[in-house]
């Protein structure tokens, strides 16, 4: 199978592609990749990175962003 690799960094199957385009929401922007790039990319990330777009637009590990304090959060 084969996915779509969007510019926000979410993955797309091109088999889902008719329905994504009739409820609006196939990505105008991004790259093909196989499914082998998929696999990679959706199982654990290597420590302190996360998934991300390199700069040809393909999936790349990139750093994660460090964590955003909460001691004021109230829930």
């Amino acid at each position: 199978m084969k996915y779509l690799f969007s510019e926000t960094g979410f993955f797309y199957p091109f088999d889902y592609k008719e329905r994504y385009v009739k409820s609006g929401n196939w990505p105008e922007v991004g790259v093909e990749v196989e499914e082998s790039v998929f696999l990679e990319f959706i199982g654990h990330p290597p420590e302190g990175k996360v998934c991300g777009r390199g700069p040809d637009g393909m999936p790349a590990w990139v750093d994660a962003p460090p964590p955003i304090p909460n001691s004021d959060a109230i829930y």
